[in-house]
């Protein structure tokens, strides 16, 4: 059921303002067009269309059938939910022509076939126009009293006689050029067009082109208006003259300048002070200043001369647009799809970008992302249609090719190193048996299995019964080797007797991953509500809040930017990622991101030299060390820890650390110094602790540690269990039946912990 509206219509001039009149339909974002008349025009997102008079009073106006819609292959156009919107034009005779503009929705929605036209108080219905192929329409404007510019969809550009209804196409000035028209307005003698579709299948650009009509001929003038995609207010794009130049508003990235004297454009975003990403309304206020309006965001009043002004930027910062996220080695270094660099992968050595250049047979625009697998290979991963695969190894600084993915997961059977846990999105990361089986989650969210022989599919639909879209995480090998997926909590598992069945619960590899627990700041952080909130690999915590960037560590939040900084954050984008590469450099990924692929990176260089750090490492028994640092840093400086990859500690200003009951094995020891600036040493000091031991005899030590006196022995007991679960949790279990009831109650904590412990660990 649609619910009715109430439309108002006022006029506002100075302190005053009239109520003209009132229209009800069914329609939402209404727009009003006024005749030469003065007769006001409500149309909307529905089939209504009003009219108040110039006495205030309203006629029922209009109401477009169903039967007057593209069926755009349904067969059925009364089962439309929705409709593009319906706009007007009046033309040289005083008639108003009401058409949808196609582009501002979707090709599911309804869509005026044709033309109603409004001819004094009839209404004539112009399906199909001589000369005009049968498809919507999405833009028509008056071009002068006899002839009316009409832009077809995935056509061209017509001009149509308002005395004959005939069309007559427009010479395009290249190929295609008119086939998605967006919008048409003259400015003084010259004629724009804004063209192009609004999505770029997969290609990492700007949309949206910029034509003049001047003296009879055609020139682009620019070819890439916009960063995002937008359809609703792709009509009301706003446009001024001032001074000597066309502004546009334009979506997702700044606005545009357009000298009227052939002059090349000018981006003005926060480059040149201009914050707003989206700028829905651009205004010329009575004293020659601009006003500017991002719905949502913010506005902004500006003079002209400001805002052309040479580009600033703060201080040790760069932006970096790559195809898809990049990824990081193990070794710090970041690898990329650049989109200034379509025919290569580029690896960022800390200093500059190295090209490797794509084999042949690899399209760079159908990469979906890119992963590293744990034998340090880049994979160049297909998109969504399953194009070709390649992998490339750094070692030997050469490509292998596959014909789709499932042949390259393929050709890794039998390697001697796992080929896989590697970075990057989790969408395509496979899990491999011990008996040459495979299986992953394709971007379609389907199960794929190979089974040693063949490959098999099923959605959620086909293993649940239910047509909920997604499942928990990538499907994976469970304990009885079996493939199984997790599903809205549940285990489902596939064998030759049941199929597709539930069975007791396992976690799976990245479960729960699109519902991770929110990154918050430090207790003593004193911004506490960000706008968004990332760490990076080194435990720092990177804000953004009120447009300004913010890092966030030992209860200190620095701003990255003074006020008067001219800085990409002032435009509202947020954070998704951070990672420190080994010169220090910081790369922030952010939401700032087109519809079509492109990923915007703000890079921030080291201010000042970082510092480095010195550890010593001293035995204290078999299984016990003391670690100290020292260094470069001058002032106020603090360390963080961890040992064999596990997560940073807590920073902390005292010089040692030790390090009591280490298992039996081989320990990798990290420590890295932190200055007053809050820069953390970028290749942190490493040392390597041996310990040889009777396990036995340790584990006996440490529960019976769980039953003495000192708390503090207590603590490092259960850290200590928890370092080895695999050895620790029988011996606890078996030790707790003998227990007293304190001793118990550390054991039960010493078991929580491990517990918890192997559910987060990828199987």
């Amino acid at each position: 059921m649609r619910l009715e509206c109430v439309h108002l219509v006022s006029r506002h001039s100075g302190t005053n303002s009239t109520l003209l009149g009132r229209v009800t339909n069914t329609g939402s974002m209404p727009r009003v067009f006024a005749d030469s008349a003065s007769n006001f025009w409500l149309s909307a997102d529905g089939p209504a269309i009003g009219r108040i008079l110039p006495d205030g009073k309203t006629e029922p106006g209009y109401v477009i059938a169903t039967n007057q819609c593209h069926a755009n292959g349904r067969p059925k156009p009364e089962t439309y939910s929705s409709w593009n919107p319906v706009c007007a034009v009046e033309d040289g005779r005083g008639r108003v022509w009401f058409w949808s503009d196609a582009l501002a929705g979707a090709i599911n929605q309804a869509t005026l076939r044709g033309v109603v036209i409004a001819d004094g108080g009839q209404w004539e219905e112009h399906p199909v126009l001589e000369g005009v192929p049968d498809r919507p329409y999405s833009v028509l404007a008056r071009k002068d009293a006899a002839r009316l510019w009409l832009a077809v969809e995935q056509d061209a550009l017509y001009e149509v006689d308002v005395a004959t209804l005939r069309a007559t196409k427009v010479t395009e000035p290249e190929p295609r050029a008119f086939e998605f028209v967006q919008k048409i307005f003259a400015v003084d003698a010259d004629w724009y067009v804004i063209a192009g579709a609004m999505w770029n299948n997969g290609i990492p650009s700007r949309t949206g082109k910029l034509w003049r009509l001047r003296a009879g001929t055609w020139q682009k003038l620019l070819d890439g208006l916009d960063s995002r995609t937008e359809y609703r207010e792709h009509p009301r794009r706003p446009w001024v003259v001032a001074g000597d130049s066309l502004w546009l508003g334009a979506f997702g990235s700044g606005a545009w300048c357009v000298p009227l004297d052939g002059r090349p454009p000018v981006l003005i975003d926060w480059r040149r002070g201009w914050p707003l990403a989206d700028t829905q309304r651009l205004l010329k206020l009575a004293d020659g200043r601009l006003l500017g309006v991002g719905f949502g965001k913010a506005s902004l009043v500006v003079n002209v001369a400001d805002v052309l002004a040479a580009e600033q930027t703060a201080p040790a910062i760069r932006t970096l647009t790559a195809h898809r996220a990049l990824v990081q080695d193990a070794q710090g270094g970041l690898w990329g799809s650049l989109a200034d660099s379509d025919g290569a992968l580029s690896e960022w050595d800390g200093q500059q970008w190295q090209p490797h250049p794509l084999p042949a047979a690899i399209k760079p625009r159908e990469m979906w992302y890119l992963t590293i697998d744990a034998r340090h290979r880049v994979w160049w991963m297909p998109d969504y249609r399953g194009g070709t695969t390649g992998v490339f190894d750094p070692a030997r600084g050469a490509w292998e090719v596959f014909t789709n993915y499932p042949a390259a997961l393929q050709a890794q059977l039998g390697q001697a190193l796992a080929p896989w846990r590697g970075s990057g999105e989790r969408f395509l990361i496979p899990s491999f048996s011990a008996d040459g089986r495979i299986t992953f989650r394709d971007s379609w969210w389907k199960v794929n299995y190979f089974n040693g022989q063949t490959w098999q599919k099923w959605g959620r639909e086909e293993i649940t019964g239910d047509k909920t879209f997604p499942i928990d995480g990538p499907p994976f090998f469970d304990r009885a080797t079996n493939v199984a997926v997790n599903i809205a909590g549940s285990t489902w598992e596939l064998t030759a007797e049941k199929g597709w069945h539930t069975k007791s619960f396992e976690a799976g590899f990245g479960d729960r991953e699109f519902w991770p627990p929110p990154v918050v700041p430090p207790h003593d952080c004193p911004i506490q509500k960000p706008d968004s909130i990332v760490r990076d690999s080194q435990g720092a915590y990177w804000l953004t809040s009120q447009n300004q960037l913010f890092k966030a560590l030992l209860g200190l939040c620095v701003p990255q930017f003074a006020k008067t900084d001219r800085q990409p954050f002032a435009d509202g984008r947020r954070l998704t990622e951070a990672q420190v590469d080994r010169a220090g450099n910081v790369f922030l990924h952010t939401d700032h991101t087109d519809l079509s692929g492109g990923t915007d990176y703000v890079i921030l260089s080291p201010r000042g030299p970082v510092p480095a750090t010195h550890l010593t490492v001293q035995r204290e028994s078999a299984d016990t060390f003391t670690a100290r640092y020292s260094a470069t840093a001058t002032g106020t400086v603090w360390f963080v820890w961890r040992l064999d990859g596990d997560p940073w500690s807590a920073p902390r200003q005292d010089s040692q650390v030790k390090f009591q009951w280490l298992p039996a094995g081989t320990h990798r020891l990290e420590m890295a110094v932190i200055d007053d600036r809050l820069q953390i040493d970028p290749v942190p000091a490493t040392a390597t602790l041996e310990v040889q031991i009777d396990q036995v005899r340790q584990l006996a030590a440490l529960i019976a540690a769980l039953g003495g006196k000192e708390l503090a022995n207590r603590e490092a007991a259960v850290l200590a269990l928890v370092r080895q679960p695999a050895r620790a949790l029988p011996a606890l279990k078996a030790a707790r039946a003998t227990a007293n009831d304190n001793q118990r109650w550390w054991i039960d904590v010493a078991i929580q912990q491990i517990e918890e412990k192997q559910r987060k660990v990828t199987p």
